[in-house]
């Protein structure tokens, strides 16, 4: 089995890292295959917006959902966002 746990959190020693890290050794123990991100590490910019859409369904009004969907769909999605997806980091 495979895990991927994904932490947001700019603090290394904050409450979310330590669950990140019982949940690595956790899952690990267990013998799942563990890859980890760290978003804020990775300079992962998490606020969602316009700007991170070169291609988009509607001009006029945003939507996130509708966009990522959009995105998605036509492969157009930000390499950053690819790289979590598909886990190349």
């Amino acid at each position: 089995m495979k895990a991927h746990i994904v932490l947001a959190h700019p603090e290394p020693h904050s409450f979310n890292a330590k669950l990140a890290g019982i949940s690595n050794r956790t899952l690990a123990s267990a013998g799942y295959d563990i890859s980890f991100s760290n978003l804020c590490h990775n300079g992962f910019d998490a606020v969602e917006g316009t700007h991170h859409y070169n291609v988009r369904k509607d001009q006029k009004f945003f939507h996130s959902q509708t966009e990522q969907r959009y995105n998605a769909k036509k492969s157009a999605l930000t390499p950053e966002v690819n790289a979590e997806m598909f886990n190349l980091n």
